[in-house]
């Protein structure tokens, strides 16, 4: 929501590239590189569906390998006697393993992939005992767009930042009922100035207590990486699993990618159909549109619900018809109401 989460990226790119290889940033982004285009040049990267498939398939296969390496280091304890295997992966480039950092922006295009959840989930739950962590970014965090609560799980038990929301349930449903001030009401402006606000939010870790933070703003990626060497990544050649394969129609080439929604125009008025959707993404669009609704006094047109849910066009009308239809929303002068709101 163009509040700073791709400058915590570029920070960590700046700092990553002065290790000198001991910890790589993959950037991971499902949008073809529209997310973050000025990091591209600095560090690995996979870009859409396919090409983030086939990298995860990898991440998968290189924790099977390092396990079995480090299952086999032979080290002399304090007795001096020579054991065999090593628990947990100590600093970034021992036994000459680099940390692997995988950010993935957009998550929940991602997360809505059952075999590329289930990887992300492993690597989350066992990734750090072999040098491999997963960065997950998003603009909300509920838990069908996470992909289900054991990943939400994981990934609230690790450091957690929150920039500006739109509203107090995107950070509640991060931080609990842990914040006593909510990210919702920081404001675009400082009090009083025209500076924007970018970057700032809230940190929670280990700790259990936020603490304010921003993200410094880094507007010229070239300078401050001036001399530093791009990261790479090295991983295992895998082939994917037959039910990971691309779909190929009949008379086409390619993979076919699921439809969100169908581009076809939509009659308001008649009960909403949305064959294409899975439940579990109607759930998570009908939760985001409701949140959306109830921070609105004056509702929201059908075109404000599509800039700020995100959600394409089709997909936001349809959401917000079958909202209507359920009763949880109605039409007030050609904006949608929260029903609460409106009675």
């Amino acid at each position: 929501m163009r509040t700073g989460k791709s400058s915590i990226l570029k920070i960590a790119a700046a700092e990553f590239a002065r290790t000198e290889g001991r910890i790589v940033l993959d950037y991971l982004d499902p949008q073809d590189g529209q997310s973050c285009p000025s990091l591209l040049p600095y560090v690995p990267h996979a870009l859409g569906i396919d090409a983030i498939r086939q990298r995860l398939y990898a991440y998968q296969a290189e924790m099977q390998r390092r396990r079995a390496l480090l299952s086999q280091i032979e080290w002399t304890d304090e007795d001096g006697n020579t054991q065999c295997g090593v628990q947990s992966y100590d600093h970034p480039g021992v036994h000459g393993m680099p940390m692997l950092v995988i950010a993935i922006d957009e998550f929940h295009l991602i997360a809505r992939h059952e075999d590329l959840s289930t990887i992300v989930h492993d690597i989350l739950a066992e990734g750090s005992k072999c040098g491999m962590t997963v960065w997950t970014l998003d603009q909300n965090v509920y838990v069908a767009g996470m992909g289900g609560g054991d990943i939400l799980a994981l990934v609230t038990s690790g450091n957690i930042v929150v920039l500006r929301v739109s509203d107090r349930r995107i950070a509640s449903a991060t931080f609990g009922e842990r914040m006593t001030a909510y990210p919702h009401l920081i404001k675009i402006h400082f009090p009083g100035t025209q500076n924007k606000t970018k970057g700032c939010g809230y940190l929670l870790g280990a700790t259990d207590r936020p603490v304010m933070m921003r993200a410094r703003h880094i507007p010229k990626m070239s300078a401050v990486m001036r001399g530093m060497p791009a990261m790479t990544v090295k991983l295992p050649k895998v082939a994917l699993p037959d039910d990971a394969a691309p779909v190929r129609s009949k008379g086409g080439k390619g993979r076919r990618s699921p439809a969100i929604a169908s581009a076809d125009v939509v009659d308001l008025d008649a009960p909403a159909q949305m064959p294409s959707l899975t439940p579990s993404d109607v759930a998570a669009a009908q939760e985001k549109v409701l949140s959306l609704l109830a921070d609105a006094s004056e509702g929201l047109t059908g075109a404000e619900l599509t800039m700020r849910s995100g959600l394409p066009l089709p997909v936001a009308f349809r959401v917000a018809a079958s909202l209507v239809e359920q009763g949880q929303a109605r039409m007030v002068d050609g904006r949608y109401v929260e029903m609460r709101r409106a009675s």
